[in-house]
């Protein structure tokens, strides 16, 4: 991706809601959203009177004959009869489920797929139930049988029990229980018991096998179910429906995350403002009905479109009597899934006896993509009835989630709320009873980044009613798995619905003062988008070609650049993306890096992670290309083989070393760059400074294959899109030499041996540590996943969006000694040791920061903070500027007595306070250890990581 050198700039409560019978604060459907916080421009009490909503599990790694449709690995009941399948019209994961008849007698059992497993494997094993019959309130448990690898009985585990109250209409419930596999155990053999009287049904689908611990699946796509209008997506036929204005047949797409219809929709795109005839509607004169239909639009050029409903009538003899519009509803012009609801009511005439309905897309673009699915006619005056229960779940400030809730019934007596998972005291699932007038509870302490399931049930004078739940993620967000001898400096999952600018900018060509428009396109913000999960870059013709900066002629294309030029940049490590290029002649997408100070020092120097030119419209082309720059090409260009790159997604990855640089697609060695010839000089140069990030989606390049002067889309071509699944950099784990003999405190003043001691060997800090989950804190957004364990340290990572690490050692003291090794490096943030009070009652308690500073700074210093001063009072330490400075390793230490506070830099005494000469300084009540990367006003932008090889501690 050679180009010119840019101008520089810098870059400049989650709700999360399920009703049952709605979705709101940002309804999704397979996680699209749906118009923002309205479906189609309703309200969420209409949705509510419009909607009816099922949800349900994801299977994960439980095979599950309901959706492999077969009975493979599926057991038998307990009366030994093949197991049965019945239609389960509602349950969205399955059309159909296991079956136990009735009459098969008492406690009947259903028998699982079978797992294997290790001994001490500890799983949660569960699936969805449903009961019928004499009897209201049942149990279920689960329940497993172990054997050993040939076969042997090793003996039976039974899970709790849970409540099902019985139903003859479709009502699921989860039962779920966590087993712990004995010596020797190879095989689970699960099982399902109902405790229940003869002459029960009994269905089951959609079990689920996890790992204890393991977040479980996210729910299954919600949506609207249809009212009394004939779908042919649902109804999987064409019978009833129209045809559109031109008299075409009408076509069906697949729809794959619209969660009423998986098998297709009425599609359209010729002509500007088509109509849809959808099916025809027997009605009476004075009759007001609502008919509405669900769309989604894509490539509409200019503005969104909007969508509006229309009713032909006609007597009984087939007179016809004139036309009704309803209003028009806007819809968002999306190239990724969204839905909206377009709705109007219609008045009968008089002598009216059949009503054609028709929904029109308003939009004078002849080549819109139109789909409409989930059509729902309904008299006005007879709403569908309202949920009995809506729950909703708000995200507050990080670690706590706010659980809202609302009745349409009048019998409840009081509630249980719940919720799974563990919190930030290691406390397991908990649930707590409320009145019922209550209608909300706060859960408090919650662990940043995980996903958990609020319960809530209604209690009655006659027993519990089936509980209703909704999830949320307090601090949100994907944390990638851990790479092993790398540590995480930098990532984004495209999991929001915009772009985020604390790691992103937008490139704007028109906003540089030099030539940024590469092929033959201009860069435009309004091309930049997040959406599904995604960062989505999107290129379209530009009606009328402009002259970007520096360029001598007009830019056919627009489309999408961001880049982290001012908020991330880095040297060596480990840069990958995953990503999806599009099928179009012409495209030229990139994933690349630019050295972050070529505007200062003018040595510029590119790395191309991966490059690729599409030279026709078809998917034969394969070739990949990465490359090394500094005013031309440095190594001869190469190209890699990756088949359909501009199909499918696929993984891109480099590893940059000092005098390596190595690509890798789809985990395949591609290419290694060593012993280049740059005019900077002999390797590493000029690849010796940092870069900074860059992906861009650019159109038409002045080159062809057979002699053709250039490459660019055909004549009719409207827009094509890049989609950015993740981007994540990784810095390599140093390991580091250990200390030399006598310069540790624990040497030179004879401390012998530790109470405790921790040299983070393993994967991940121990449970002795408690990790401090408080996203939005003034001090940094602390998250767990960035305090890191990996090469023999523990790494505390801090990055440019202010995402941090904190941690507390969990043994609380009065006096002691504390020593640890350690280093710093980065940029704006502060790394400390503190002694904190424990209970807090902080700044009363007082608070000892044995070891403060700017993370890579020359110079050591620290502040012990009196307890009862107010204002408070504090004593600065000296500066101690080691060897090296603080970026290089120290072995760091601090005594605290009754009698003196001291510390140590290897070994060597920096400080000494006498307690009685400073009163109050040592009455500390009691603390506790604590390791913190803290925002302290300069962190915004820049980077740092504390590295701790072992810390140690002291009785007094």
């Amino acid at each position: 991706m050679l180009r010119r050198t840019p101008r520089w700039r810098a870059a400049t409560a989650l709700a999360v809601a399920l009703v049952l019978g709605a979705t709101a604060g940002g309804p999704t459907v397979g996680g699209q959203t749906l118009g923002g916080q309205t479906l189609g421009g309703q309200t969420l009490a209409t949705i509510r009177q419009l909607a009816d909503v099922r949800t349900g599990t994801v299977v994960n790694t439980c095979t599950n004959p309901v959706l492999d449709r077969d009975l493979t690995g599926w057991g038998r009941h307990g009366t030994g009869a093949t197991p049965g399948r019945a239609a389960i019209s509602g349950h969205v994961v399955a059309d159909f489920a296991y079956v136990q008849p009735s009459g098969n007698g008492v406690d009947p059992q259903m028998y699982l797929p079978q797992l294997d497993v290790t001994p001490g494997g500890q799983w949660t094993f569960a699936m969805d139930t449903w009961v019928s019959g004499p009897a209201t309130d049942v149990m279920v448990h689960m329940q497993v049988d172990w054997y050993s690898s040939s076969g042997r009985y090793l003996g039976h585990t039974e899970g709790p029990g849970t409540p099902v109250t019985g139903s003859t209409t479709e009502r699921w419930t989860r039962v779920s229980g966590d087993f712990t596999a004995p010596a020797d155990a190879a095989r689970a053999n699960v099982t399902a018991q109902l405790m229940a009287p003869a002459g029960m049904t009994w269905r089951s689908t959609a079990c689920d096998y996890r790992p204890v611990g393991t977040a479980a699946a996210p729910p299954q796509a919600t949506g609207t179910a249809v009212g009394t209008c004939a779908n042919p997506v649902v109804g999987r036929d064409l019978d009833g429906w129209g045809r559109h204005a031109g008299g075409a047949a009408p076509t069906r797409v697949a729809v794959a995350r619209h969660a009423v219809a998986g098998a297709g929709a009425w599609f359209d795109n010729t002509g500007a403002s088509p109509a849809a005839y959808l099916p025809q509607k027997d009605v009476r004169p004075g009759e007001t009905w609502t008919f509405a239909v669900d769309s989604w639009v894509d490539h509409v050029a200019g503005d969104d479109a909007s969508v509006r409903m229309l009713v032909d009538w006609y007597s009984a003899t087939g007179a016809y009597l004139g036309q009704h519009h309803g209003a028009a509803v806007p819809v968002v012009n999306s190239a990724t899934e969204t839905w909206t609801r377009a709705a109007g009511d219609f008045t009968a005439p008089a002598d009216a006896a059949r009503a054609n309905v028709l929904a029109e897309l308003v939009t004078t673009d002849t080549s819109t993509s139109w789909i409409i699915t989930a059509c729902d006619y309904r008299p006005t005056s007879a709403t569908a009835p309202p949920p009995e229960f809506a729950i909703n779940a708000t995200v507050l400030d990080g670690d706590r989630v706010k659980v809202d809730w609302e009745t349409t019934r009048t019998d409840v007596t009081g509630w249980t709320v719940g919720r799974d998972g563990v919190d930030d005291f290691g406390t397991g699932a908990w649930s707590t009873d409320k009145a019922a007038a209550d209608r909300s509870h706060t859960f408090n302490s919650l662990i940043a980044g995980t996903r958990y399931i609020f319960t809530l049930t209604p209690g009655t004078a006659t027993g519990n009613l089936p509980a209703v739940t909704v999830t949320a993620t307090p601090g949100g967000g994907t944390v990638p798995p851990p790479l092993d001898g790398w540590h995480l400096t930098f990532h984004d999952e495209f999991e929001g619905t915009s772009l985020d600018t604390t790691k992103w900018s937008a490139v704007d060509s028109n906003a540089t003062e030099e030539a940024f428009g590469l092929g033959y396109t201009c860069f435009d913000p309004a091309r930049v988008s997040v959406s599904g999960g995604n960062l989505v870059l999107s290129a379209v013709p530009d009606a009328t070609p402009e002259v970007c900066p520096g360029s001598e002629s007009p830019r056919q294309f627009d489309s999408g650049m961001v880049w982290t030029n001012n908020t991330f940049s880095q040297r060596e490590g480990r840069y990958e993306v995953r990503m999806r290029t599009p099928d179009l002649q012409g495209a030229w997408p990139a994933f690349w890096t630019w050295s972050q100070s070529a505007a200062q020092d003018g040595v510029w120097s590119e790395i191309d992670i991966v490059e690729a030119y599409d030279y026709d419209d078809s998917s034969s082309w394969t070739d990949v290309a990465p490359n090394l720059h500094d005013v031309g090409n440095i190594d001869p260009p190469t190209t890699c083989d990756v088949q359909n790159f501009n199909t499918e997604m696929h993984t891109y990855a480099m590893e940059w070393k000092e005098n390596s640089i190595r690509m890798y697609y789809d985990g395949v060695l591609c290419h290694e760059f060593t012993d280049w010839t740059s005019s900077s000089g002999p390797p590493p140069a000029p690849f010796d400074r940092e870069h900074y990030l860059v992906l861009n989606l650019t159109v038409g390049f002045p080159w062809g294959v057979e002699g053709a002067a250039e490459t660019v889309p055909d004549p009719g071509w409207t827009g094509s899109e890049m989609q950015v699944e993740y981007v994540r950099v990784w810095e390599e784990d140093t390991t580091p030499a250990p200390p030399p003999s006598g310069d540790t405190a624990q040497a030179t003043q004879n401390w012998g041996s530790p109470a405790w001691s921790d040299d983070f060997d393993g994967t991940a800090p121990s449970a002795n540590w408690g990790l401090y989950h408080s996203p939005g804190h003034e001090h940094g957004n602390r998250k767990p996943e960035n305090c890191q364990v990996s090469g023999g340290t523990l790494k505390l990572v801090s990055e440019p969006n202010l995402d941090t690490c904190g941690m507390a050692h969990q043994k609380v003291q009065t006096h002691g000694r504390w020593e640890a090794r350690v280093r710093s490096s980065g940029s704006g943030w502060m790394s400390l040791f503190i002694i904190w009070p424990d209970p807090g009652n902080w700044p009363d308690n007082g608070e000892y920061d044995w070891r403060e500073h700017r993370a890579g700074a020359a110079c050591y210093t620290g502040f012990l903070h009196y307890p009862g001063h107010t204002p408070q009072r504090q004593e600065q330490l000296p500066y101690n500027c080691a060897a090296g400075g603080t970026s290089q390793w120290h072995n760091i230490a601090f005594e605290w007595s009754s009698t003196r506070m001291a510390g140590w830099v290897d070994g060597v005494l920096w400080y000494e306070f006498d307690c009685a000469a400073n009163e109050d300084l040592c009455r500390m009540p009691a603390g506790h250890l604590t390791f913190q990367n803290d925002n302290q006003g300069d962190a915004p932008g820049h980077s740092a990581v504390t590295e701790i090889d072992w810390v140690r501690g002291w009785d007094l």
